[in-house]
């Protein structure tokens, strides 16, 4: 997928990181799988079940795709006064998954792999979904590319080498799913009925 167009005609290459993008977060919340649309998906209706019921402002962010992992710099200075001290850094031999969302298709998510150590606590699972609300699904998708290239980037140069797992990156063609899948066909109805309007 790196390095060549996609379905698409979205490329990223090494070439083209960093990449830059401005989001909203959703949120993150435990999950129970290294990767695989199954490990992100209900931690996304969680999320937005939540923002939805409290009626959330979503904080706005900038999020920064590099050769060396994802970098998250809030942007929103009046929600947030105490925006440097928030920054986060997300070290690509940590993150082993990352895909834009099949129902909600503004969403991007990715697992990363903690420790105990985890900054959001003691860990119970050692798994934990971080999910951004895109502007466009199109910039969904153009994220998980420049993830997909940081992935590259860190196995060709081995980077890599402590890592007990490898990257997945899933990208779907939408269209190929509405033709040949039935079993996405409720996701596809709810995506198209149901936009995420955080």
């Amino acid at each position: 997928m790196t390095g060549k167009d996609s379905d698409d005609g979205i490329a990223i290459r090494e070439k083209d990181l960093p990449q830059k993008f401005v989001l909203k977060v959703l949120g993150h919340c435990e999950t129970t799988g290294l990767w695989g649309l199954k490990h992100t998906r209900e931690p996304v209706e969680k999320m937005v079940k939540f923002a939805k019921d409290h009626k959330l402002c979503l904080p706005i962010v900038q999020l920064i795709a590099t050769r060396e992992g994802i970098f998250v710099l809030p942007l929103d200075r009046k929600r947030n006064p105490d925006a440097e001290e928030s920054r986060v850094k997300i070290d690509i031999d940590n993150i082993s998954y990352g895909v834009q969302d099949l129902v909600y298709t503004r969403v991007f998510s990715m697992i990363e792999v903690t420790d105990a150590s985890n900054r959001f606590g003691p860990a119970r699972v050692p798994f934990v979904c971080h999910s951004f609300v895109c502007e466009s699904h199109n910039t969904a998708k153009m994220l998980t590319y420049a993830l997909d290239a940081a992935f590259q980037v860190s196995t060709t140069r081995g980077t890599h080498r402590k890592k007990l797992w490898l990257f997945n990156i899933s990208c779907y063609s939408f269209a190929g799913l509405r033709e040949n899948s039935e079993r996405h066909e409720e996701s596809m109805k709810r995506a198209r009925h149901e936009p995420l309007t955080l």
